[in-house]
C-alpha cells in the first residue's frame, strides 16, 4: 500500500505531532491492508494498539476497500529521538495489547488479540498473525516525514505465504525481505507495483486486483440520531438544562454535530409517533 494521501488527511484532522503520525501512519498502513481481505461489502474490521506508553489507544476501522478511519488517544505526544536518530515509537506504544474484532455479519464476530511485545508496530503484528491467525509473516509499515513534518511517504507490504508455497519461493522472497525495512523509502522512488515485480522477479507474480483506499469516515447525522435515541429521555434532558445544548464529536473525523431542545423534541416526538 502507498498511503501517503491517506496519512495526510489522518494527520491533519487529529493534528498529530510528528512521532504521533509516525506511530499513527505504520498502524493505519497495516490495518488498510488487512481490511482489505475483507471479502463482502458488508464486512468491518476493528485493529486496536492499547499501550501503556504515552500515546494511549490508538484506533483503525476499516472496511473491504481498505478505506480506513482512526482515532488516537494522545495525538500531541513527542520523546526525545533515539540514538540512531529515529523516532521512539516503542516507548510511546509503551506494553499493553494488540486487539483484532472482525465482523464477517456472523452471529459473533471473529476476536483475536496478543501482547505488545516490543512497541515495534509491525514486528507485533507479525507476532500477532503468528499467535492469533497461525499465519507466518513479513510485514513492514514505515512513515517518512519532510523537514517540515509533512508526510513525505507512507506504506506497508505484509507478505503471507499460502500452504503449499514451495521452499525455493520462500527461499528467494525471504532474501528480500530485509529490503522492507525502509518501505517508506522505496516508496519515494518507486511504485507498490514495481516493488511487489521486484520482490516476486521469480515467483510469476500476478496481480489479480488494485484497490485505492482513503482515509473515510461513516459517521452521518443519522448515526448520531440513533446514537441519542439509545439514551434515557431523562438524561438528554438533564444534559439540555446544564448546557443549554448537546454536542457529539466523531473521534476518527472531529466532525461536531450540535442539539438543541428543539432538536432533541423533534427526535423523541418522531420516534413516539413511530412506534
Amino acid at each position: 500500500i502507498d498511503g501517503k494521501n491517506m496519512l495526510e488527511k489522518a494527520q491533519q484532522l487529529h493534528k498529530t505531532s510528528p512521532l504521533a503520525t509516525v506511530a499513527m501512519g505504520r498502524l493505519l498502513m497495516i490495518a488498510s491492508l488487512m481490511s482489505a481481505d475483507l471479502k463482502n461489502d458488508t464486512d468491518k474490521i476493528s485493529v486496536s494498539m492499547k499501550g501503556d506508553g504515552p500515546l494511549g489507544t490508538i484506533i483503525v476501522a476499516g472496511d473491504c476497500k481498505g478505506n480506513v478511519r482512526c482515532s488516537i488517544e494522545n495525538p500531541a505526544v513527542s520523546l526525545p529521538l533515539r540514538e540512531d536518530g529515529k523516532f521512539d515509537v516503542p516507548n510511546a506504544v509503551g506494553k499493553g495489547e494488540i486487539s483484532v474484532i472482525k465482523d464477517l455479519g456472523l452471529k459473533y464476530p471473529y476476536m483475536g488479540n496478543c501482547e505488545i511485545s516490543t512497541g515495534e508496530i509491525s514486528e507485533d503484528f507479525a507476532f500477532y498473525f503468528l499467535l492469533s491467525e497461525q499465519t507466518p509473516s513479513a510485514i513492514s509499515s514505515g512513515v517518512l516525514l519532510a523537514a517540515d513534518c509533512a508526510v513525505n511517504s507512507a506504506g506497508a507490504i505484509i507478505i503471507r505465504p499460502l500452504p503449499d508455497t514451495s521452499d525455493d519461493v520462500l527461499a528467494d522472497v525471504e532474501k528480500k525481505v530485509f529490503e522492507f525495512k525502509n518501505i517508506s523509502g522505496m516508496l519515494t522512488e518507486h511504485t507498490p507495483e514495481i516493488i511487489l515485480k521486484n520482490v516476486f522477479s521469480n515467483a510469476g507474480l500476478n496481480i489479480t486486483e488494485i484497490l485505492y483506499p482513503e482515509y473515510k469516515c461513516n459517521c452521518s447525522r443519522d448515526r448520531m440520531n440513533a446514537l441519542l435515541l439509545s439514551m434515557n429521555k431523562n438524561e438528554l434532558y438533564e444534559c439540555l438544562d446544564a448546557q443549554g445544548k448537546l454536542e457529539i464529536i466523531c473521534h476518527f473525523c472531529e466532525t461536531h454535530y450540535i442539539y438543541t431542545k428543539e432538536d432533541i423534541d423533534k427526535l423523541l416526538m418522531a420516534k413516539t409517533q413511530e412506534n
